[in-house]
């Protein structure tokens, strides 16, 4: 993918077509202009004229009916009228046309048709119109004939009035000079909108392209440019390793460990002043060739100018140390470290998705074992396609609320009566079905919406006790939390919400934790379990037997169960030493006062001599496979 980060050819070609419109738009107003106040102009000149026109009839004929029986008057008067010019419109034509009809001329009637007299016009030399004007040296011509009352007729004969051919003369002059300043103005108004419009096109334009390649938050490079610059200066350079020597380089893809829990606790303003604030370490980090991208929410992107882990240690160093100092927000310190993953050009990829893939399968590595940072090997173990599509639906699953929750019975030995049950999870995928914790536990750990999900397994567990206390059953529900849960302060305030809302008394609900997770941080740990057996919460360690310091942690956990590990349970029938671990781990258990649950049990043989080890709990297949809530009322007696 390519970006045009230059807009000065379109903003010419842009402001090319707004000057263009705007004279075009100018000259077309100026010509309706033009038309349409000469077609007034005309029209209020001719209107003028007819009212002339008739005036002169009325008065002239008034006056030829007065002298009709006289001609010598008559003549007197044609002569006075044209010597004081009093219509200077009057003329010999009107004399010879009026001798004419007095003269019979032409054959007097009681009537005379206007076929008669335009015929007679015409034979004076007027060619005559349609609409009874003529038209004389391009001039209009009016004419009107009357029957006198001696039985003569009387016929004018009036030119357009000079002073309004004047006039309009006059007033066409002025539209034209008014037409061509409106046009000038208009031309000179267009030009200017088109130069304002244009540089505030060029402005926004500036600022589209300045967003397109920048993170709005932090003001770093993002994604796109990433991904210009990766074509521009890698891919393009390999291809022509004549005239540029090939480059190397490293991708460090950068992800913030704990930036989720931010988030939830104090808001996304306070998430955006931290990643400000990371930002701002990261650029004075790293000198000025190397790349930093905001590459999504709480991950970076870097590209250094080099393949060579002793140059790139350090720099991730660096990084490390950056990320993991503490941050002061409003009086608030916050560390939320970094793991960091390490792809190298060309020998993890030569392609910018590939080595980004191999950098985010590193980064996870590093992330799941807390090593801070870690190179990219072919051995690592890759995610599938699967697995990234679920991992991008997953915040969208924990909204819509797609996972459920099914039941595990826990019972009593020998007699195997229902003691309680295990909430599992599974997420009723629209597309795949029922899906296990095995497909998306690990994902939604390491998408940061773990705090999310378990809120969701927590209030669903809880509602459900109350729907079998309101039914008379008193079942007791274990649930499993992550080790991430541990550092959520708002997780017991939460739990204890819920207790109060459904009405559960709080020794109905178990927490277990994994012995693994128990031991990230005992310290964290121990003030965990605390607040939750302060609340009166149920304790359990799940998985017991598999960690390095199992004995002696145990001692320093106030819990109320021990789940022996199943991979303990399956081998001890065939496996003596495994029989002895069992039978150690259910004694020191019970010399703790702690009760021992057994997980995995799939025979009958693997019952009984758990029961013999002195063990009085057991789940597993043999006794009852997971169900949902519905299709637990089977072990209810």
């Amino acid at each position: 993918m390519s970006v045009n980060l230059d807009p000065s050819l379109s903003d010419n070609s842009l402001r090319r077509r707004l000057i263009i419109g705007s004279l075009s738009l100018a000259i077309a107003v100026s010509i309706i202009f033009i038309v349409v106040a000469y077609r007034l102009t005309s029209d209020l000149a001719e209107s003028i004229e007819v009212k002339a026109f008739n005036k002169q009839f009325n008065w002239f004929f008034v006056e030829l009916e007065a002298l009709d029986s006289d001609l010598d008057q008559r003549d007197s008067l044609f002569a006075t009228v044209q010597k004081n010019r009093i219509y200077q419109n009057l003329d010999a034509d009107f004399v010879k046309f009026e001798l004419l009809f007095n003269n019979q001329t032409l054959q007097i009637r009681d009537t005379l048709d206007t076929i008669e007299i335009t015929n007679a016009i015409r034979n004076l030399g007027f060619p005559l119109q349609a609409d009874g004007a003529t038209e004389i040296d391009n001039q209009h011509v009016f004419w009107q004939f009357q029957r006198n009352s001696a039985g003569t007729f009387s016929l004018l004969i009036v030119r357009k009035i000079s002073s309004l051919d004047e006039a309009f003369d006059y007033i066409t002059n002025r539209l034209s000079i008014t037409a061509f300043l409106t046009f000038w103005l208009a031309v000179w108004a267009a030009l200017t909108m088109a130069a304002i419009i244009t540089k505030r096109f060029e402005a926004n334009n500036q600022k589209l392209a300045y967003l397109a390649m920048h993170d709005p938050l932090t003001g770093l490079k993002n994604r796109t440019y990433l991904t210009e610059f990766f074509t521009t200066q890698i891919e393009q350079q390999s291809v022509k390793p004549h005239q540029l020597a090939t480059p190397h380089g490293a991708l460090l893809m950068i992800d913030l460990n704990n930036f989720k829990d931010v988030i939830d606790a104090f808001g996304h303003a306070t998430g955006d002043e931290l990643l400000n604030e990371l930002a701002s370490r990261l650029k004075v980090t790293l000198v000025e060739h190397h790349l930093l991208v905001r590459y999504r929410s709480d991950s970076f992107v870097i590209w250094l100018n080099t393949d060579d882990p002793q140059q790139i240690m350090p720099i991730v160093s660096d990084i490390l140390s950056c990320c993991g100092r503490e941050v002061q927000i409003a009086n608030k310190q916050f560390e939320v470290g970094a793991s960091i993953g390490i792809a190298c050009y060309p020998s993890d990829g030569t392609e910018l998705d590939t080595l980004l893939k191999h950098a985010d399968i590193a980064m996870f590595q590093a992330k799941k074992f807390r090593i801070g940072a870690e190179f990219y090997q072919k051995q690592l173990p890759e995610f599938s396609e699967r697995q990234v599509l679920l991992r991008g639906q997953l915040s969208r699953a924990v909204e819509l609320k797609q996972f459920v929750l099914v039941y595990q019975p826990k019972v009593s030995l020998p007699d195997g009566k229902l003691v309680g049950v295990e909430a599992l999870a599974r997420w009723k995928h629209p597309d795949e079905g029922l899906l296990s914790p095995d497909s998306f536990i690990e994902l939604i750990e390491q998408g940061g919406i773990i705090h999310s999900f378990s809120r969701l397994v927590i209030s669903e567990a809880v509602r459900q006790i109350s729907v079998w206390l309101s039914a008379g059953k008193t079942i007791p529900v274990s649930i499993n939390l992550s080790v991430y849960n541990l550092a959520d302060g708002d997780l017991v305030p939460f739990i204890n919400g819920q207790l109060e809302h459904f009405k559960v008394p709080a020794n109905l609900l178990e927490v277990e934790l994994t012995e693994s997770a128990t031991m990230v941080d005992i310290t964290v740990t121990k003030k965990a379990f605390a607040d939750l057996r302060n609340l009166g919460v149920k304790l359990s360690i799940d998985d017991f037997g598999t960690g390095m310091s199992s004995f002696a942690y145990l001692r320093e956990l106030d819990v109320d169960f021990v789940k022996i590990d199943r991979s303990f349970v399956a081998t001890m029938m065939d496996d003596k030493r495994n029989e002895l671990v069992v039978q150690g781990l259910i004694t020191m258990c019970h010399s703790l006062e702690k009760k021992v649950i057994a997980e995995g049990i799939e025979t009958e043989q693997q019952a009984h001599k758990l029961f013999e080890l002195g063990c009085r709990i057991a789940q597993g297949y043999y006794f009852a496979k997971p169900c949902f809530a519905e299709d637990m009322q089977q072990y209810m007696t």
